[in-house]
Formats: structure tokens, sequence, C-alpha cells
């Protein structure tokens, strides 16, 4: 079974973006989706003017929007979205990244209340079960992203108790450091390595792709004209995660999309998307929330 799992910061439906506002980038945002057709999407940034289209345009979707996050009248979603007639939901939960999960709160200097969201999935045909975990990550504060990453991870121990497949996918905001020859890569906050060193790979990397100066997963609505200051940094900050477990995925390939009709782009970040093979069948059901499920 091949799946097609897509990773999208949307940039939400109120921000005043001048000739990217909403109504003017989401019939390309709609072409894109349905242009490459994710059996999963993950969103970060959904607002109520995205779901709106989205309920409108992508009717054959199914979705869990999960708990909002950002600030109070500017609440905003991980929210998850799978094909309607392939895969069966199972269980869903979603906590926020703080050190009390069950309610809206924030810690570790976070610029905004951050959360991250779960949906445990069955492929219809193949009756494969699988978990998606989607976050995003705290844009300012270095210790909110370390500690925020490293609750997910416990909560993905906790949750699967089967051993199941885990897709893991969000913006991390985390910089990748270009690497020196015979090094490895890594990251300025050390996010990168932590979710690595949780036995998850890295589909864009895993896929024969490599990192390089200017390849960029935001562009801030500036496209290929987007630079940084620092040459050896990589703003490749949305990613799509895999654990084996056992070897149950084999990824077939993974982009970064770049459709656009300058000045007009789908979102101020490009979505991801990735082709993955689920090699075996993923066993028993499992993952009753412990946190906060919907």
């Amino acid at each position: 079974m091949t799946l097609k799992i897509m990773s999208f910061n949307i940039r939400g439906s109120c921000k005043d973006d001048g000739v990217n506002i909403w109504a003017n980038r989401a019939p390309l945002n709609i072409k894109t989706l349905q242009k490459y057709n994710p059996d999963i999407i993950a969103f970060q940034e959904l607002q109520q003017g995205n779901l709106e289209t989205y309920q409108r345009e992508l009717n054959d979707y199914q979705y869990f929007l999960g708990l909002p996050y950002n600030r109070p009248g500017r609440e905003l979603y991980n929210a998850i979205f799978w094909k309607l007639e392939q895969f069966i939901l199972r269980s869903q939960g979603s906590f926020y990244l703080s050190e009390t999960p069950e309610v809206w709160s924030a810690s570790w200097d976070t610029a905004r209340v951050r959360t991250a969201n779960w949906v445990l999935l069955e492929h219809v045909k193949n009756q494969q079960i699988f978990f998606c975990f989607n976050t995003h990550l705290d844009h300012e504060s270095i210790l909110a992203r370390q500690q925020g990453i490293k609750l997910i991870l416990q909560q993905i121990v906790i949750l699967n108790n089967n051993n199941l497949p885990v897709i893991l996918t969000g913006d991390f905001n985390s910089y990748l450091q270009l690497p020196q020859a015979g090094e490895t890569l890594t990251s300025q906050d050390g996010v990168y390595e932590t979710i690595g060193q949780a036995g998850f790979i890295d589909s864009y990397l895993v896929a024969g792709n490599k990192d390089r100066a200017g390849q960029h997963s935001v562009h801030n609505f500036l496209g290929a004209e987007y630079r940084v200051e620092n040459s050896d940094l990589v703003h490749r900050i949305d990613w799509i995660w895999l654990q084996e477990n056992q070897g149950k995925f084999a990824v077939k390939q993974c982009q970064i999309l770049k459709d656009s009709e300058p000045p007009v782009y789908p979102s101020d970040h490009y979505p991801i998307l990735a082709e993955v093979a689920l090699l075996s069948k993923a066993g028993t059901r499992g993952g009753k929330s412990r946190l906060h499920p919907l």
C-alpha cells in the first residue's frame, strides 16, 4: 500500500497579506491540493476561512481539527485530513505543548500556545493501522521547541503500546545546519536530532534528496527570491518523519512542491509531499488517549 502524505502550513485566512490574502490565493491553494491528491494532509495554521473553503472543495476528505492554538481570537488548528473512502478513524486526540497539556496553557517562554494532534487510522482495504501526529512548534522560544518535541515523543510512546507505524508531520521552526563533508545533518536547537534519536527517519533525506543552500520550505511569499542571512542554514522547517517500527515504512519519494503563479502563492510555505509504502499489516488496534481525546 502506498500513501501520499502532505504537510502544509497554509498561513491561515485572516492575515492581511496584500495580493496573497486568502481570497486571492485560495483557488491556487485548492488547485495545488487537487493536483497532487494526497491521501493524508497535515495542515498547520488552519483557520475558519480555510476550513470553509476546504469543506466546499475537498468534500472527499474527513478531518480532525483538534484543540485550537495561537491566541484567543486568532485561533489556529493543526488539522489532519484523510480520504474518507480510504481510511477508518479508530481514535483521535489532542494536547497542549506545555507543563499542563490537558488545558489551554503555555510554558517554556513560548510566544504562542501550541498543540499537537493525532489520529489513529485504519486502511479500509488492507486493514493496516498507523498513527499520524501533527504539530507546529514555537517560532521564537528555543526551549519551547526543545521541550515541546520531547513531550510529543513521550506521548507517542504512551499511546503507541502496540508498536504501530507512526507518521510525524509539522512546521518545526527549526533551522538546519548544512553539514560539512563527513558530518551528519544537525539543527540549531537540537530538535532535528531529538526526533532522529527517537527512531524516526526524515523522509526527505531517505528519498535521496540533499539539503543545500537556498533549499527552503518557507519563503514568506517571496518564492525563489527568499534569502537568509546565514547561507550555512537551510530553512527547511517543514518535515515528514516516519517511525519505521520493524521496517514497515519504505519511502518512495519526497518533494518540496513549489507550484505558484507569482506574485500569488498557495501559502508562505511550500507543501511537502512524501510517497510512502506501508509494507506489512500494522498490527492490532490501540491508542486510547491518555490526555484529551475529542
